[in-house]
């Protein structure tokens, strides 16, 4: 199994690393910031924040990532699928770690419920915003003003009962779209 594990806490990065080495039966390739065989990974642990645009853009659209965040947000207490803090205690980084490591790296995720509230193009600029574009070189993309793409994020936040962009990133990391 190929892991590729990006942060900048280089310790905790490695305390990840040892981990995943000892609770996988067989070997593992883990690599600690390198992006070079991204596209080879069978999972991404990334931060939100990564320094180089390269690495975030392709990290954060891979299809099985982990986040890691420094303390729990109000917003999302229990759901945790994919989701590491920084403090929490060793069983619970164990179980979640579990759960993501032994999954098929090809099973499929199931469609997300906002496909029949959304229309096509907020759907697009989620998608967009979820690789990282910012709001102007998304509305380049798809030929909208950069106002309009900033009222269509508002409008989506406002569509699935959300209360900031925080929340919808949130969502955004958990979907696979």
């Amino acid at each position: 199994m190929n892991i590729a594990i990006f942060d900048q806490n280089q310790l905790y990065a490695y305390g990840l690393k040892v981990i995943i080495n000892k609770l996988l039966s067989q070997s593992a390739n883990i690599t600690i910031n390198e992006s070079s065989s991204l596209s080879k990974m069978h999972l991404v642990i990334r931060t939100p924040a990564l320094s180089s645009w390269e690495e975030w853009q392709g990290a954060f659209n891979h299809p099985q990532t982990l986040y890691i965040y420094h303390r729990p947000l109000p917003a999302d207490p229990l759901c945790r699928g994919n989701i590491l803090y920084r403090n929490d205690p060793l069983d619970i980084t164990l179980s979640i770690l579990k759960k993501n490591l032994h999954r098929c790296p090809d099973e499929e995720t199931p469609p997300p419920l906002i496909n029949g509230t959304l229309s096509d193009t907020e759907i697009q600029v989620l998608k967009l915003l979820k690789m990282g574009w910012s709001d102007r070189v998304i509305a380049a993309h798809c030929r909208l003003g950069t106002k309009t793409v900033s009222l269509m994020r508002c409008n989506v936040i406002k569509k699935m009962g959300l209360h900031n962009r925080l929340e919808l990133y949130q969502l955004l990391n958990k979907l696979h779209f």
